[in-house]
């Protein structure tokens, strides 16, 4: 008994050894091929993931090119940039010959209104100083006829209150006739003015105009050239996109094949394991009937059993850790971007006084082509005897003791104040009675 209990125990032992030998070399030959499977899958994925980066840089050459090819943006913006420059230097160019054209329309009128007004002026008083002149001359014959003839102081008187008042009136008339020539120049000067700054507002507004169209039409332009460049942007990029898209669903797409093979080759390999795994339990429980008498022996290749199953979940527990991957996908944006003359003209024109006085000398220190100056005395009883004059011839007015009187180089006398607003007039120091005399 105890032989066959040995023999027994040792044919127990021969059966549990033949079957840990057949589990091993199940568990080894699982293992292998749940290393070709795993190593088969990770090649697959590397594959798949080459394969899109490959796709996706050659859509990203294409889309660079693609970006290359568009218009040059920047270029062509420029090109319209100098031609707007060009057209404005154009309509300055076209304003400026106009206003040059104005400006000598209006000085050459303003110059001809300048001189008919100083002609006008020149004239008139050359008549007026020619009428004094003859007043002058009428009453130094009726005088000289009233001394002959030796008539009273009363008909002396008439006559010189004739001249006086032949004078006044010649006086009122010059003046009259000088108010009307200022007049009548500041009118034309005015009505020129008028029509100058009229034509000049004219051709301001006509420039500005026309910058403003080919301003709104540069803008219009470039907007233009933004939404077109913008367009055809976008459908490069869309399209780049959707390659994009196109290219990922593929390679999505084939890693969910290679992940569902992966699975399938998996759970082949785990049924084909278990399946083995129970042929080598039923040999071994059809064995293990045989031997009831050591059912001790049973539960320990049960035991043996069980730690080949944990062996099992650990070794799937691995395979489903090595199956999690993640994935970065990055895009790329490109921005663009992108990005006012004023003239004055300032016209001065000659006064009233410069257009009088520009020939007048200084008051106090008149010379006559190299004439003494006039000598200034005080009137006295002595110097009617002297002179043999008691009267200013100018204004008509007799001498008073004290008064400031002029003596010319003729030793004709004149009041100081009247001689030099005759000398301002005729612009030369000359007697008025010598010279109305010789004339």
């Amino acid at each position: 008994m105890k032989k066959n209990d040995n023999n027994y125990e040792q044919s127990i032992k021969i059966l549990k050894n033949r079957c840990e030998e057949k589990i091993n070399k199940l568990k080894i030959k699982y293992k292998q091929k749940i290393a070709e499977i795993n190593e088969k899958y990770k090649n697959s994925k590397i594959e798949a993931k080459n394969e899109y980066n490959n796709k996706k840089l050659e859509k990203e050459l294409e889309f660079k090119k693609q970006i290359n090819n568009l218009p040059d943006k920047d270029k062509i913006l420029l090109e319209q940039k100098n031609s707007l420059k060009q057209n404005i230097q154009k309509y300055d160019v076209n304003y400026k010959e106009k206003q040059e054209i104005l400006d000598k329309k209006y000085s050459s009128q303003l110059n001809s209104i300048k001189n008919g007004f100083i002609q006008n002026k020149k004239n008139k008083f050359e008549q007026y100083i020619k009428n004094k002149k003859q007043i002058i001359n009428k009453y130094y014959t009726k005088l000289n006829k009233a001394r002959n003839d030796k008539i009273n102081s009363e008909e002396m008187q008439e006559i010189r209150d004739s001249l006086k008042e032949e004078m006044q009136n010649l006086e009122e008339e010059y003046k009259e006739e000088i108010n009307n020539i200022n007049e009548n120049y500041n009118y034309n000067k005015n009505d020129l003015n008028d029509n100058y700054n009229s034509d000049k507002n004219n051709n301001e507004e006509d420039y500005k105009e026309n910058i403003n169209n080919i301003k709104y039409d540069y803008e219009e332009k470039i907007k233009e050239i933004n939404n077109d460049y913008a367009y055809k942007l976008n459908d490069v990029k869309e399209n780049y996109k959707n390659n994009l898209d196109n290219i990922k669903y593929e390679y999505n797409d084939k890693i969910e094949n290679i992940e569902s093979n992966y699975n399938d080759e998996l759970n082949d390999l785990k049924d084909n394991y278990q399946y083995q795994l129970e042929e080598a339990n039923t040999e071994f429980n059809e064995n293990q009937q045989k031997l009831k008498d050591y059912y001790n022996e049973m539960i320990k290749a049960r035991k043996i059993y069980e730690e080949m199953n944990n062996d099992i979940q650990r070794y799937e527990q691995e395979l489903h850790n090595q199956n999690n991957n993640n994935q970065n996908n990055n895009n790329n944006q490109i921005n663009s971007h992108q990005y006012n003359n004023n003239s004055n003209i300032n016209n001065e024109l000659p006064s009233y006084e410069e257009i009088i006085n520009h020939n007048n000398n200084n008051k106090g220190n008149v010379k006559n082509d190299g004439n003494d100056n006039i000598k200034v005395i005080e009137f006295s009883e002595n110097c009617e005897i002297k002179f043999e004059q008691k009267e200013c011839l100018i204004c008509i007015e007799e001498f008073e003791v004290g008064e400031k009187l002029a003596v010319l180089k003729c030793n004709h006398c004149y009041h100081d104040l009247c001689i030099k607003e005759w000398i301002k007039k005729v612009k030369g120091v000359f007697c008025p009675l010598c010279q109305a005399i010789r004339n």
